[in-house]
């Protein structure tokens, strides 16, 4: 019989596909014994109930973005951690915090404006930083003469916005890699923009391998998000040595000095960046990695112990309490009745007008 502690990872379905959570998962595996349950809430299928979650008797339950509806969170008994995604968990209201708040869930941050957030109401919150390990992706093609550009179209940040940042007069070449995430639509690109940009666009699906191979081509690599989680595309052309173009938002800002390691600009009042210097940004930018990297090794080694030391759950919620989760369940149940192929649109129509 093993002697290992006993988690309990929760994750959404759609990361088996991405592999984000991955690196996550593997670090629980090395110092536990884990037991994986998948949600698939994210596309209108069955969430995880506090049920599914105690009934494996795991000394802590990882929620990894993803929660249980607030009134099971309630009802669960195993100690739990959440770790949230920025981009997704920002825009939460007031009231799912200060429910979350009387939960006893810790919280595991990997984005300090979140933290900020977390802590205002007073939940226990732990912070660390990942750095992807550069020497497991290609370095950029050499040489390289002018600014050849990446993009992912992920139908959040358009191509309107690349337009608006890159004078296409310092531009050798684009690849535009067109595919949306499920629910959301790629951007406009007009046949001006093909000419002007000199665009090459892949449209269908690439393996992590082809797509690594696309982003090496360049050496410049606009971030598709206005908002993430961690950040795992742009960290990766970062540690591939590319200079990032970002919007200045959590995560970027907090990995990329602007004109040091990346460059950054503003949604509301973007303009040409100077990009003459982006090989030496980029060249910066593997370093930072690199060193970014030592550090998070270093701190990984104490996740696990952070995650067992969340202390048992709380005692029973007060009527209020219990109330205010029993509304938030309601709203999420409604929102779980718009078709899965709208509900991504809806939530970034959403976020894009909350963050103006």
């Amino acid at each position: 019989m093993s002697s290992r502690p006993k988690l309990v990872f929760v994750d959404h379905s759609f990361h088996k596909a991405t592999r984000s959570s991955r690196f996550f998962s593997d670090i629980l595996g090395e110092r536990a014994d884990v037991v994986e349950l998948v949600c698939e809430g994210w596309r209108g299928g069955p969430r995880v109930s506090a049920d599914d979650v105690d009934n494996i008797q795991a000394d802590v339950a990882v929620f990894w973005q993803t929660l249980p509806e607030p009134t099971e969170l309630l009802k669960l008994r195993t100690p739990a951690v959440w770790v949230p995604m920025y981009d997704s968990a920002v825009h939460s209201p007031s009231l799912f915090w200060d429910v979350l708040a009387h939960t006893g869930v810790s919280v595991l941050s990997f984005c300090r404006a979140l933290s900020r957030t977390v802590r205002r109401y007073g939940i226990p919150v732990t912070d660390y930083t990942y750095y992807p390990d550069p020497s497991t992706f290609p370095p950029i093609a050499v040489p390289q003469e002018g600014v050849r550009v990446f993009f992912w179209d992920r139908g959040y940040i358009g191509f309107d916005r690349l337009r608006a940042v890159i004078n296409p007069r310092r531009v050798a070449g684009t690849v535009v890699r067109r595919a949306p995430n499920p629910g959301l639509r790629p951007s406009r690109i007009t046949a001006r923009d093909v000419e002007d940009y000199k665009i090459r666009l892949v449209v269908g699906p690439l393996s992590q391998q082809e797509h690594l191979d696309l982003v090496a081509s360049c050496n410049v690599f606009f971030a598709p998000r206005r908002f993430e989680g961690i950040g795992m595309t742009f960290l990766e052309a970062m540690a591939m040595g590319l200079a990032v173009v970002a919007a200045d938002g959590p995560t970027m800002n907090e990995y990329i000095r602007h004109g040091d390691n990346g460059l950054l600009f503003d949604p509301r009042h973007p303009g040409y960046l100077d990009l003459r210097v982006a090989s030496q940004v980029g060249a910066r930018a593997r370093e930072s990695v690199s060193r970014g990297r030592q550090k998070w090794l270093r701190s990984a080694e104490g996740l696990v112990a952070d995650i067992l030391a969340v202390k048992p759950r709380p005692a029973a919620p007060s009527r209020r309490v219990a109330a205010l989760a029993a509304v938030l369940t309601a709203g999420e149940r409604a929102k779980s009745l718009v078709p899965p192929a709208y509900r991504a649109a809806l939530t970034e129509a959403v976020r894009r007008g909350t963050s103006r």
